[in-house]
């Protein structure tokens, strides 16, 4: 015996189902004297899904939505009545997981490429001939504003001491740019003074400016 509002399967002389309440009787109407898997499953392995949900609407008097999810839990193999959207809603929150894993991941690693360019010399001295720069402050105005992460770049060295190559983004009252950080030294890669190339581009009235710093 099935309950034709859920399809759930009810236990013999039960008065009510024990999945959605509905009442197994003559008098509710809720109960049918066969289940429809069988017939059901042999559409869907056909891959005639319309036909299954009209097969099962057939055999239990259920409405559209009632039938359509009562298939699709069968399709899922799970037990007619069971949530189909419990199963997809376990898959939702361990993609959810994963996806924070992901992100925690990618920041832990964002974290490790900053600590040894911020720890740089070459990182204080860039920032500071920036904003001792006349020509920048004019084009930025002033305060200039640091972003406190490093996006792209690299901090490597060799038996010919350190290079530093990366982006800092700068932002002032008039204007915004980029600080292209590009410097050597032989010595340790904390010392203050570097072989600074590094330049400023922004944009200023709508052109774009390349300011080189001292």
């Amino acid at each position: 015996m099935f309950c034709t509002h859920c399809g759930s399967a009810l236990e013999d002389g039960a008065r009510f189902c024990g999945h959605c309440g509905a009442p197994a009787g003559s008098g509710g109407g809720a109960v049918a004297t066969a289940g429809p898997d069988d017939a059901v499953r042999e559409r869907l392995a056909a891959g005639d899904k319309i036909g299954a949900i009209k097969l099962y609407r057939q055999q239990t008097g259920l409405g559209l939505k009632e039938a359509k999810d009562a298939v699709e839990t069968i399709a899922a193999g799970l037990p007619p009545g069971a949530s189909s959207s419990s199963s997809g809603g376990g898959r939702g929150l361990s993609c959810l997981g994963c996806t924070a894993l992901l992100v925690l991941a990618g920041a832990l690693l964002l974290g490790l490429f900053q600590i040894p360019i911020r720890m740089s010399g070459s990182y204080a001295q860039a920032i500071d001939l920036a904003r001792d720069s006349p020509r920048v402050r004019e084009a930025l105005g002033e305060p200039i504003a640091v972003f406190p992460v490093v996006w792209t770049g690299r901090l490597s060295s060799s038996s010919e001491g350190w290079m530093a190559a990366y982006d800092v983004r700068l932002s002032g009252p008039k204007a915004s740019g980029w600080l292209k950080v590009r410097a050597t030294t032989r010595d340790g890669f904390r010392q203050t003074h570097w072989n600074q190339l590094s330049r400023v581009e922004t944009s200023v009235d709508g052109k774009r400016v390349e300011i080189p710093l001292p």
